[in-house]
């Protein structure tokens, strides 16, 4: 070994044993005639283990100079490294299902599209879950995998700074002091992440007691996982996968065989798998079976079941005030408890329950809704006695009753000495409409003409007024600026007139604002004007 690299290897070690606090313990060069760490003398005119040769009684000490005239320079300021002490945290915000294509085997061609559909319908049949609750046990693996990773990951950034480390202390440049105490100390802080969290109590990671289950898709949006290739665990930890649901299908002397399996990435096992033998019509029926087995998989726990076959067909269930299905689903998956039904249709009248329901019970909800259409509507007018129309059919006079519409009706009210009211009615109509009449004051289109005409003079006054106002004031302004002028130029006779023509003109500006605010509100006054009998005769 060269000299030189004796000497390096020997100042790292030394100041790896004095716990990198600088050069020589405390950071200075000791005396002359006393021995470094490395075992050499530091006596005048020796070369020490920075390999440089110092003056008597000098010392090598960043930022002074040595006998040949140069300066060494100043070691960089170093950083400070604070280990990383904190209780790691769970960073998944949902639990994730996939659906992969099922494999296949003596598959003929006619029923290769099993191997897509089977998969398709099992996730249709699970798709009403909202969310996974953890189990105790469940909460305790996932803690410690929690924990797992985050020690493999202190590990790695430990092996890292390990071998920083190590490169500059042996490398062919000697490096700063400064630099390999950062290098040291980011070393320290590793390790005392790595120490932490062996000693860390898993229990105290927080874990949610529950998270939204979310389903992931293929390549393509709403398309299937590609068939596992490599071991489920491998799989699902590829994909970020907390359950996966696969399975094969294959022809086995006329009859299809279907092995289905969920596997569960945390657990590391499969926690559900069957196979079932039928015809290829029987399948279908078989898979909601299948997928109320599964569901308490999902759920992490006991679930109630609805099945929703409501009349009309494409009413619309809300649970709690949240809608979860339009038109008949077979199978909607609840929590065990209380909830609010509502089964809603266009022209029909909400039906609404209250249920409480048990663990593993199911709830037909079969609803025939009431149409609106069912029932009277009670229409009066003010005066009585107005003759009703309703598309032009003469109904009799109010006050009366008419039986709700199937669809949208026109109605006129009529009564001598009286404008005619039109209105409409239709399914969604109140039970109770009452209507007032206007007197009769003439032609209605005379009446507009003239409540027209009222505006647009009112308009025509309020515009020409506007200039009166503007102009006074420009005026006002000019006559005062010639009176600021002349009485500064001594012109007494000449200030007092323009005083006063100053003076006319604001009088003439307050005067002009009085007319446009009076004539600005008579404009007002006959646009609502107008605007009421136009609507009337449109009416």
């Amino acid at each position: 070994m060269r000299k030189s690299d004796a000497l390096r290897f020997g100042f790292a070690c030394a100041l790896l044993m004095l716990g990198t606090r600088g050069v020589f313990g405390d950071g200075t060069t000791p005396a002359a005639g006393t021995t470094t760490a490395a075992g050499t003398t530091t006596a005048a005119g020796t070369t020490t283990a920075a390999g440089t040769t110092t003056a008597a009684g000098t010392a090598t000490a960043a930022g002074t100079t040595s006998t040949t005239g140069t300066t060494t320079p100043a070691a960089a300021a170093s950083t400070v490294t604070t280990p990383d002490l904190s209780i790691p945290a769970d960073a998944t915000k949902s639990w994730q299902v996939g659906f992969t294509v099922f494999s296949t085997d003596s598959l003929s061609a006619e029923n290769a599209y099993l191997a897509y559909s089977l998969p398709l319908l099992l996730r249709d049949e699970l798709g009403g879950l909202d969310a996974h609750t953890y189990t105790d046990a469940e909460k305790g693996l996932l803690q410690g995998s929690v924990l797992s990773t985050a020690l493999l990951q202190a590990n790695k950034t430990l092996t890292t700074a390990r071998a920083a480390h190590d490169a500059m202390a042996f490398s062919d440049t000697a490096p700063t002091a400064a630099a390999l105490k950062d290098a040291a100390a980011k070393v320290t802080a590793a390790v005392a992440r790595c120490d932490f969290l062996r000693a860390l109590d898993p229990a105290r990671i927080a874990i949610a007691d529950s998270k939204p289950v979310t389903f992931k898709s293929g390549s393509t949006d709403g398309t299937l996982l590609a068939a596992p290739t490599v071991p489920l665990d491998t799989f699902s930890d590829s994909q970020g996968l907390d359950l996966v649901i696969g399975g094969s299908v294959m022809e086995v002397q006329g009859y299809l065989v279907v092995d289905i399996y969920a596997y569960d990435h945390l657990r590391g096992t499969t926690v559900f798998s069957t196979r079932q033998a039928a015809q290829r019509d029987e399948l279908y029926t078989n898979i909601a079976g299948i997928g109320r087995d599964v569901a308490s998989t999902i759920l992490g726990g006991d679930w109630s079941l609805v099945v929703f076959s409501p009349s009309p067909s494409l009413s619309s269930l809300f649970v709690d005030g949240t809608l979860v299905a339009t038109g008949a689903a077979p199978t909607l998956y609840l929590r065990p408890g209380s909830h609010e039904l509502r089964v809603s249709a266009g022209g029909y009248r909400d039906a609404i329950q209250n249920v409480t329901l048990a663990s593993g019970a199911t709830l037909a909800v079969d609803e025939m809704l009431s149409p609106l259409t069912s029932g009277d509507l009670a229409i009066s007018s003010d005066p009585a006695g107005a003759a009703l129309y309703l598309d032009s059919i003469l109904q009799g006079v109010t006050p009366l009753s008419v039986p709700r519409p199937a669809s949208r009706n026109r109605g006129v009210l009529s009564l001598d000495g009286y404008y005619d009211r039109s209105f409409s009615i239709d399914p969604t109509s109140p039970d109770v409409l009452s209507f007032s009449l206007e007197v009769d004051h003439g032609d209605r289109k005379e009446l507009q003409k003239q409540a027209r005409d009222g505006f647009y003079a009112s308009f025509g006054f309020f515009a020409l007024s506007l200039p009166i106002p503007l102009f006074s004031y420009a005026l006002f302004y000019d006559y005062l600026v010639q009176f600021e002028d002349m009485t500064a130029a001594g012109l007494s006779t000449k200030a007092a007139a323009a005083q006063t023509t100053s003076n006319v003109f604001l009088g003439t500006y307050y005067g002009g604002i009085v007319i446009s605010v009076a004539l600005f509100g008579w404009m007002v006054y006959e646009i609502i004007n107008y605007v009421t009998v136009s609507n009337g005769s449109a009416g």
